[in-house]
Formats: C-alpha cells, sequence, structure tokens
C-alpha cells in the first residue's frame, strides 16, 4: 500500500471541481460567477469565478468538468469540503419545473397530473 508523505494545499484560494451536465456545456464559459453553500455556513453563500472546463464532455456520465476559483483570504473554508455550486449560466434552455407531486407513476409509464 502506498501513502502519501505530505499534502500541499493552498487555502487562500481554493479550486473548485464541478460536473456540469451537458444540456449547460456551451454556456459554461469562463467568467461565469458561482455562489457555493456549504452546511457548515447555514445562510451563508461564497463567491467563485469559473476559470476553465475541460472542454470535454464525459461519455460515461455526460457532464463536462469545470473549474471554479473561490477567494478564501481567512482560511474558514477547508479544502476538501464539500459544496453545493450554483453556476449562474444564462437562461438558453427551455423547460418547465413541476412539483414531484405532479408526477403519476402507472404501469404505462410515468405522467404528469394537471388541474382543468
Amino acid at each position: 500500500m502506498k501513502t502519501d508523505l505530505f499534502h500541499i494545499s493552498q487555502p487562500g484560494k481554493l479550486r473548485v471541481y464541478v460536473n456540469v451536465p451537458e444540456q449547460y456545456s456551451q454556456a459554461s464559459t469562463p467568467g461565469l460567477t458561482a455562489d457555493l453553500t456549504l452546511a457548515e455556513f447555514p445562510g451563508r453563500k461564497f463567491q467563485g469565478k469559473l476559470v476553465r472546463t475541460s472542454r470535454a464532455i464525459n461519455f460515461a456520465t455526460r457532464t463536462l468538468t469545470a473549474e471554479i476559483d473561490v477567494d478564501n483570504p481567512t482560511g474558514e473554508l477547508l479544502t476538501g469540503a464539500y459544496t453545493e455550486v450554483h453556476l449562474k449560466v444564462p437562461q438558453q434552455t427551455t423547460s418547465f419545473l413541476i412539483p414531484v407531486s405532479a408526477l403519476i407513476f402507472r404501469a404505462q409509464g410515468l405522467q404528469v397530473g394537471r388541474c382543468k
């Protein structure tokens, strides 16, 4: 078994890697802002900026790997922490958002309930 002798980290600026769904890949360009939320900081958002992408879609996950830099001058964000990333992607796709309670699971397949 191989173990590392040491790890180097630079907590003043964190690099966050996120997998962006393919439908948003063309709009995910360097310069986009991102809001990061962490469970240990309820109600707070940390801002980052998308700096680069892999420029390739992962065949298995159909996602684009993006790198986001986050300034962390006080070091309060720890390296290796889990975060939710919300990219501010310009709206280009049309989609409907429906509550899960509107879904009907039947033998004929998934259906959406609606009121007349």
